[in-house]
């Protein structure tokens, strides 16, 4: 062994110089690997269900606004003003201004809907007979 590159401060090093020098034992590693990729696995699995609850949402909105837009319009809706949608007996739908309890017999009510400044059609009650969502 060539004493020349050697450092001059044996004492002072943190790693062994010669094979006499105690056995440098490594960290093991797979623990940590294993923790950290189950941690990561974790973080992203939420991320992608968090992805899917908000890609169904925006589905279920696309699916209201199929609903309301292909109904029957005979007036400009104006931003905040809550609509009635309606259902006759001969299948076809028609958004209304007149809320269900003013009707004493009428058409099949369907929801109450309102529209944001987007121009996004926002369900805001779902009828009570059905008991459902849209």
């Amino acid at each position: 062994m060539d004493e020349d590159l050697l450092p001059k401060d044996k004492h002072q090093m943190t790693y062994g110089t010669s094979t006499l020098a105690p056995k440098i034992d490594l960290p093991d590693t797979d623990g940590f690997k294993r923790h950290t990729a189950d941690k990561v696995k974790k973080v992203f699995t939420k991320k992608l269900e968090e992805i899917k609850q908000e890609f169904d949402d925006t589905m279920k909105k696309v699916e209201l606004n199929k609903l309301v837009l292909s109904a029957e319009i005979r007036f400009e809706p104006k931003t905040g003003i809550h609509y009635y949608l309606y259902k006759r007996d001969n299948d076809t739908t028609f958004l209304s201004m007149i809320p269900p309890n003013e009707w004493k017999t009428g058409p099949t009510y369907l929801g109450t809907f309102v529209i944001n400044s987007d121009g996004v059609w926002e369900l805001i009650q779902a009828p009570l007979e059905r008991g459902e969502d849209f």
